[in-house]
């Protein structure tokens, strides 16, 4: 396993030798089981007047980050929800959840996709930390250690989620998703408002040529309380697609 950082899109990662700075070869990186703490910083900003015209623009090139109202970021993530769910289906993938500061919205913004239930397992909301220990299992000593806002804790409750909802039929072929992180308005223990984690557990899936792997990706966000919790759901569901590479059918 290694470890590398991006202060930006565009920045080397360290030493890491698999890694380098385009995307594509990013997500081979990750499929050959790398670990990562991706710090994300924004960059740029999208056209307002484009806004109105998301339906007609490939989602790929929009950067939930930038998306300052909830029902834009809503439209964002039904667009990039349906691809996700379409994705797995075709390949008997599951998708299940573990949730903190976003409190259920990761889940609702799959089972608003029609069809969802042929892909979405269900989504445990482990708001109070020791929730995350006792339902999810995390492990009690990183999170007296660390807190709950910290890339690990993230992981690990990516992995939980997808072993809590496991069933022998589903073959072990479920993505475990997660968020931990501030959302305001003020900072949370020494944490400041804006500071997520979004954890991905993704089994391996041979017939795509992905492996097994375990990562975490930093986000420093902006804006109001409920603005940070639906760009922490974009920005999961946006990371979910590069790395599966759904994106790019």
């Amino acid at each position: 396993m290694c470890m590398a950082s991006w202060p930006q899109r565009s920045a080397r990662p360290g030493n890491c030798p698999e890694c380098c700075v385009l995307h594509p070869a990013r997500m081979a990186a990750l499929r050959a089981g790398c670990l990562y703490i991706w710090r994300r910083a924004a960059i740029g900003r999208w056209d307002p007047r484009q806004r109105k015209r998301c339906a007609m623009h490939d989602v790929s090139t929009i950067d939930p980050r930038d998306l300052d109202s909830v029902e834009e970021l809503q439209a964002y993530c039904d667009d990039q929800a349906a691809a996700i769910l379409e994705w797995c289906r075709e390949r008997d993938v599951k998708i299940a959840c573990a949730e903190s500061l976003t409190g259920g919205l990761l889940a609702d913004a799959f089972v608003r996709i029609p069809g969802a239930s042929q892909v979405f397992l269900g989504s445990a909301v482990t708001y109070d930390i020791h929730a995350k220990a006792s339902v999810l299992g995390v492990d009690a000593e990183l999170l007296r250690r660390e807190g709950a806002v910290h890339p690990q804790v993230a992981i690990e409750m990516a992995q939980r989620t997808a072993q809590l909802f496991s069933q022998s039929e589903y073959r072990s072929r479920i993505i475990g998703l997660s968020t931990t992180g501030v959302a305001g308005p003020g900072p949370d223990g020494g944490k400041p408002a804006g500071l997520v984690y979004i954890g991905v557990s993704f089994p391996e899936i041979p017939a795509v040529s992905i492996e097994s792997s375990h990562y975490a990706v930093e986000l420093n966000l902006q804006g109001s309380r409920e603005v940070i919790r639906h760009k922490t759901i974009g920005c999961v569901l946006e990371n979910l697609r590069e790395f599966s590479g759904s994106s790019q059918e």
